[in-house]
């Protein structure tokens, strides 16, 4: 089954400027073949997840891409990252992703420092999936909003 991704927001052109604040839909096609359940080929997602946290002004939050908990709460490992969407959902609110300092995933460099904002989440798509282990799978949210703000994180997985 192929999916698609949809991104639907609104973009500015310069928030000084008197240009009214433009609404984007967009459809990217072509998407993620979804493998079989409860295995899937290598580069083939079968596992979509999604986590949602408040966090305090400076507040952090490890995320483990490797030890994911689904639905019914159970723990599931996944073997490659194909998608992580980090939305901030507190208008104005912003955050970092950066390497976690024990079992640090790698996939995005061996150090990083990516931003997230409110408008604009962080989208890190991986076709053929990136590899994660119990020893490289944390990535660290960072609340840089100087109030509480809450994030979601979307991954998608094979497992």
């Amino acid at each position: 089954m192929s999916h698609k991704i949809h991104i639907d927001g609104t973009f500015f052109h310069r928030t000084s400027s008197l240009y009214p604040a433009i609404p984007v839909a967009l459809d990217i096609p072509g998407g993620f073949t979804v493998g079989a359940y409860p295995t899937a080929a290598d580069g083939s997602p079968n596992l979509a997840i999604k986590y949602s946290v408040t966090l305090a002004a400076s507040a952090t939050q490890n995320i483990d891409l490797f030890s994911l908990n689904d639905a019914l709460g159970q723990t599931v490992e996944a073997a490659e990252l194909h998608v992580l969407i980090i939305e901030c959902v507190t208008p104005g609110g912003t955050a970092t992703v950066t390497k976690g300092a024990s079992n640090g995933f790698t996939g995005f460099g061996s150090s990083y420092t990516l931003g997230v904002a409110a408008a604009c989440p962080l989208v890190m798509p991986s076709a053929g999936g990136l590899a994660v282990s119990g020893t490289n799978g944390v990535v660290t949210l960072t609340n840089t909003t100087a109030t509480s703000a809450t994030f979601n994180a979307y991954i998608l997985a094979r497992k």
